[in-house]
């Protein structure tokens, strides 16, 4: 009987990492034929943190992708978009510091180009993040900052 709980487990581990590449792989054929531009960003940041939950490490390959086209590009609102993307990555992976470093990249970004909407996205990420850890105070404190922007 133990045998058969661990195969069962094994085999729906091996099931759930074979849909969340082919869903990755379908992410990345279908962006393959778009031009690079900032719709594209945007699609890959939406592509990322539909992945974040599922599959961080594929989250983490397509904000790194993010922002390697915004650099190309010389668009620092995709990069803006980009860190944030990668902020919620290690966020999934419980990587706090990292996942804070690249909040505030994004949020410092987006407060050179006066975007109210991605500083209050940010805002709202590392609000998020801090309740995970049990920080209620600093949540709360980034939350009502985040409210500010609206």
């Amino acid at each position: 009987m133990r045998y058969a709980v661990v195969f069962f487990v094994v085999a729906c581990a091996s099931f759930q990492l074979t849909l969340v590449a082919q869903q990755a792989d379908s992410i990345y054929s279908s962006l393959k034929q778009k031009p690079d531009n900032l719709a594209k960003i945007k699609e890959l940041a939406v592509a990322a943190n539909t992945l974040a939950s599922s599959s961080p490490t594929e989250a983490v390959k397509l904000a790194r992708r993010i922002i390697h086209l915004s650099a190309t590009l010389n668009s620092a609102e995709g990069q803006a978009i980009g860190y944030n993307e990668l902020g919620n990555a290690f966020e999934r992976y419980s990587v706090y510091d990292s996942a804070f470093h690249y909040f505030f990249i994004s949020h410092h970004l987006f407060a050179g180009m006066n975007s109210v909407e991605g500083r209050a996205d940010v805002l709202i990420n590392i609000g998020n993040a801090h309740e995970i850890m049990g920080n209620y105070d600093s949540a709360a404190f980034y939350a009502f900052k985040a409210l500010a922007f609206v």
